[in-house]
């Protein structure tokens, strides 16, 4: 028993170092990541200049933190996973090892998928999207110059990171637990309004409060979870 303590000890270890080591190096070229994070919107200002403005001496460095600690955090989860896949492997079967990694592979794949989606597609669109009101104004004549602010994009840019990730794996999860079911049919028949009504509270909690918001997040998640249905329905077939 004490050699199993004496293992996690030092795979606990292990991953705090990751964890400062990535943090450090992250802060090291914060320059960089900083670009990495608004490349997805500059396209959208490609015909004008764009910069980030800051109203605090302290907002760069509190920026230059924040991203450090989110980009340490992400690589040391990927890093923990596979301390968590070798702590274990000894004690699960060849069959249970080849399901767990199979797990972990997805993960990996629609947390990759969901990081282009986001950066290609969603904060381009949505910038877009709200960039359109600014032209509307200008044109009745209402002049509203926009500026945006380095802290408030980076905090926008890991909400939405957070939000679009986590109903990706919900949504994984969800499409492998119901492929194990014998039953699929009967689940979806009996537990789809109760699942629709967990969607849209799941929806209310973590959007802001306003109708809007909770109603496109709840339909999203319905929409996934139909298309899940018709993917189960037609590998089966």
């Amino acid at each position: 028993m004490y050699k199993y303590f004496l293992e996690i000890k030092n795979r606990l270890t292990l991953v705090l170092i990751c964890w400062f080591l990535s943090a450090a190096v992250s802060y090291y070229y914060k320059k960089f990541i900083i670009f990495l994070f608004s490349k997805s919107i500059i396209s959208v200002f490609k015909h004008h200049s764009f910069y980030f403005i800051t109203t605090n001496v302290t907002d760069i460095f509190t920026v230059a933190l924040k991203i450090s600690y989110f980009t340490a955090t992400q690589i040391t989860v990927l890093y923990g996973m596979y301390h968590i896949i070798i702590f274990l492997s000894p004690a699960l079967y060849k069959n249970e090892f080849k399901i767990v990694k199979s797990i972990l592979f997805y993960i990996f794949l629609i947390w990759s998928l969901n990081l282009v989606i986001l950066n290609n597609i969603v904060l381009p669109y949505t910038w877009k999207f709200f960039m359109n009101f600014q032209t509307s104004m200008d044109q009745q004549n209402i002049n509203i110059y926009f500026e945006t602010k380095l802290n408030e994009y980076i905090d926008l840019y890991l909400v939405i990171y957070y939000i679009s990730t986590l109903i990706c794996q919900l949504n994984l999860f969800l499409y492998l637990y119901i492929i194990k079911l014998a039953r699929k049919t009967v689940f979806i028949r009996t537990y789809r309004k109760y699942l629709y009504a967990l969607f849209y509270f799941f929806a209310t909690i973590i959007t802001p409060p306003d109708v809007v918001s909770q109603l496109v997040l709840g339909t999203l998640l319905s929409i996934l979870f139909e298309l899940i249905i018709i993917i189960i329905i037609m590998k089966s077939i």
